[in-house]
């Protein structure tokens, strides 16, 4: 049985559960059985008088795929759609057939859509800034919130911000980009919505065809709601699923009505609060349905289609789908009764002649504008866009535009359009920032575990300012709360509105608390105390969204505890402190921090004093770089470090160690210190089809070799550590999930869990 990529059970996070029930149209429930009401008259057989017949298409999310079976059912008999109105998934299909499209067409493009990635892709993180991908360096975040100027903590509006699946819209509609009047289409269409704060059904006739159907399918709380003519807009299943009267509104004088819904449980199903919760949506939804079928006539015809077993997210079973909605429409009793509308071949290709997709003329851009709702700077955000006056309006284009725009933090949506300014034209991409507000918490937490008596928890917490002023200055502050406490703030300060050069002052203050071993023991022999401060300054550039470099001073100071307690392993009380000159240059490009598949990374910093101690300068450097390659559902990752500073002090106070899960697997946690390290791995993992959220379980297994050492002269191969591990890997939504075994050359093992970052940036 070929695995499923989407998930065949209930979500069990509340808000993918109103998605997988909203996506449904009706919820999860038994199979709904055949129904077919229809009496209908002898139809005449003149085209001129023949009666207007609509079409309607419920939601029904993966069960909505059936509407194309529909649609190539009702061709092979001959019946022509006049009109067309859809809610959901029914304005998806209805949508793509109202444009020209035809029943093949549609079929091909759905079947190419990756609907789990569409859903649940996260932004490409190597498009981003580097400044931007340096809070994955501090921690994971599980929870994003926003505070307002009034001190009030407000939640996210949705789950999903809905942004690939309008990008995947437009790609499919690029034939109709502009402001248009739906009733111009080969077939005209209404899309139906939700106004979210009084409830009523909105009909939408005009604007951009790709932005009507997103608004259609705006499932409440998984996707951002839209904001239209003032009103926030949602999607239509919850005030009308099965929009009859719309389309009887546009003058259809007969009506198919296909609903794919799956009714409600029964009692027997109703278990725990989810079922609960479900049965209370799918109640409401139910009802606006009965009421619309009630309208319906003899001349009309209601077709409840049975889609068997396939559950809201499985759009893998389109085959199934589009057989279940073919094989409906061709029941005895539904053809008794649609034969009636049926209308002689000759006058059938007349009328199908005039449905076909026709692309509107390409406009020339005059001028481009940005526009914002007042938190992010108009020229800034201009200055990262492609499109440019004086070229016809490219969708690609725009398409790569609105990725870009949301690729930086804390842009939520990016719609487009194209306005009529005099005889000239203006392209205008209208920037909604998150949650509209300046400040933003964000909360994450980190678990590690190497045995059943050595677990460390972590909570991780930064607060951020955004666009301080017109540049987008940027303050943030990181805290980390556990086995080790940590509090790093700083100020990003772009010199000019392209943000290419920028100024960062910064300070950072940790305490940790770390074990030590005695050579050629795995068991702690004790531990101490290290308090670390850095305060410094930046000057540096952006290297496109590759990286950054800099340049900058600091003053670092080091202090390290005395612990006697174990005679046999006393550690001295020491502190260093100095002033140094400091260069750095980042490189980013992994498709994944944390668990790398693909791409490249390198950070190379260097540090020396301006002054002599001793006779020397105090000089440190190092460099860490990964490198991924993918091949299918494979991949192949090469991990390299080495670092090293001339420390004159206690080895105690050095920052680097080695020891723990990726990092020498067999060995404890930071079992080895030095003042010099190095180390390598390679890792292999294959994605294997197992997926939540678009996350594929990762299965692999790591080669690691490496040590640390006090002196430099005493750096050698024959002083390299072994180990290896076999492990698995996931992303979740509260961070990176890892479970392993490592094990030494000479047989000592561990087990690993890590829930949360694995990479520290000290």
């Amino acid at each position: 049985m070929k695995p499923s990529y989407m998930f065949n059970h209930r979500l069990t996070l509340g808000a993918f559960f109103i998605f997988c029930v909203c996506l449904s149209g009706n919820a999860w429930a038994q199979e709904p059985t055949q129904a077919v009401t229809a009496t209908m008259a002898s139809e005449p057989t003149t085209q001129n008088q023949r009666q207007k017949i609509g079409l309607v298409l419920s939601g029904g999310g993966a069960r909505g795929l059936a509407h194309i079976g529909v649609l190539r059912a009702l061709e092979e008999q001959h019946i022509p759609i006049d009109y067309i109105a859809g809610t959901s998934a029914g304005a998806l299909i209805g949508g793509m057939y109202a444009s020209g499209m035809g029943v093949d067409e549609i079929e091909q493009r759905v079947k190419s859509m990756n609907f789990e990635k569409i859903l649940f892709e996260k932004s490409d993180r190597r498009t981003q800034t580097q400044f931007t991908r340096d809070i994955e360096y501090q921690g994971n975040g599980m929870v994003d919130l926003s505070i307002t100027r009034e001190g009030a903590i407000a939640l996210p509006k949705a789950v999903i911000n809905g942004a690939r699946v309008e990008e995947a819209l437009r790609d499919i509609l690029k034939d109709h980009p502009y402001q248009m009047d739906f009733d111009r289409l080969p077939i005209p269409f209404r899309a139906v919505a939700s106004d979210l704060s009084t409830g009523q059904k909105v009909v939408l006739s005009k604007g951009i065809l790709a932005q009507a159907l997103r608004t259609s399918m705006s499932i409440p709380a998984v996707f951002s709601p839209v904001e239209m003519n003032g009103r926030l807009l949602t999607d239509g299943m919850v005030a009308s699923n099965l929009p009859i009267n719309v389309v009887r509104e546009m003058g259809a004088d007969r009506i198919i009505a296909i609903d794919v819904g799956s009714g409600l449980l029964p009692k027997d199903k109703i278990k725990n609060v989810l079922n609960v919760s479900e049965q209370l949506v799918s109640i409401l939804v139910e009802r606006n349905v009965a009421d619309e079928v009630k309208t319906l006539s003899d001349n009309d015809m209601y077709v409840k289609v049975n889609v068997g077993d396939i559950a809201n997210l499985q759009f893998n079973r389109i085959e199934e789908a589009l057989k279940y909605g073919y094989d409906a429409m061709n029941q005895a009793q539904v053809t008794q009764q649609s034969s009636k509308m049926s209308v002689p071949t000759a006058q059938y290709n007349s009328l199908m002649a005039q449905h076909h997709n026709t692309a509107e003329p390409p406009k020339i851009i005059h001028f481009v504008r940005v526009e914002t709702n007042g938190l992010a700077h108009p020229e800034t955000l201009q200055n990262i866009i492609q499109a440019r006056a004086g070229k016809p309006l490219n969708m690609d284009t725009v398409n790569a535009d609105i990725k870009q725009l949301l690729n930086i933090d804390r842009i939520e949506s990016v719609k487009y359009d194209v306005l009529p300014v005099g005889d000239h034209n203006e392209l205008v991409y209208y920037v909604g920032e998150k949650d509209i507000a300046k400040n933003v918490l964000r909360a994450g937490i980190e678990v590690s575990s190497n045995s059943l008596t050595n677990q460390k928890f972590s909570l991780h917490l930064a607060h951020r300012n955004i666009w301080i002023n017109n540049f987008g200055a940027e303050w943030r502050s990181y805290l980390t709360l556990g086995n080790n406490t940590r509090f790093k703030t700083e100020f990003n300060q772009p010199l000019s509105s392209g943000q290419n050069w920028y100024i960062r002052p910064k300070a950072d203050f940790a305490f940790e608390n770390n074990s030590a071993y005695l050579a050629g023991q795995n068991k702690s022999a004790t531990d101490y105390d290290v308090q670390r401060t850095n305060v410094g300054v930046q000057i540096g550039q952006s290297i496109g969204s590759v990286g950054e470099w800099g340049l900058g001073a600091s003053w670092r100071a080091t202090r390290v505890n005395a612990n006697h307690t174990n005679p046999v392993l006393p550690i001295d009380a020491d502190r260093q402190s100095r002033f140094t000159i400091d260069a750095e240059l980042t490189l980013d490009q992994l498709d994944d921090f944390y668990i790398p598949t693909q791409g490249y990374y390198t950070k190379f910093y260097a540090r020396t004093s301006m002054q002599k101690t001793d006779g020397k300068r105090y000089l440190q450097s190092g460099i860490h770089s990964i490198w991924a390659k993918r091949m299918g559902q494979n991949s192949l990752a090469i991990d390299f470090e080495a670092a090293g500073h001339n420390n004159s002090g206690s080895v105690y106070t050095s920052p680097y160690r080695l020891g723990g899960y990726h990092r020498l697997s067999g060995y404890e946690q930071n079992q080895f210190i030095g003042n010099y390290l190095l180390f390598g791995s390679v890792s292999y993992r294959y994605l294997s089809p197992w997926k939540m959220l678009n996350e594929p379980l990762i299965l692999g297994a790591s080669l690691e070799t490496g040590n640390t050492w006090n002196n430099l002269s005493d750096i050698g191969t024959r002083g390299l550590k072994a180990s290896g591990s076999l492990f698995g890997a996931i992303s979740t939504p509260i961070g990176p999930a890892q479970i392993g075994i490592g094990i030494t050359r000479k047989g000592h093992a561990n087990v690993y869990f890590y829930l949360g970052r694995t990479i520290s940036n000290w």
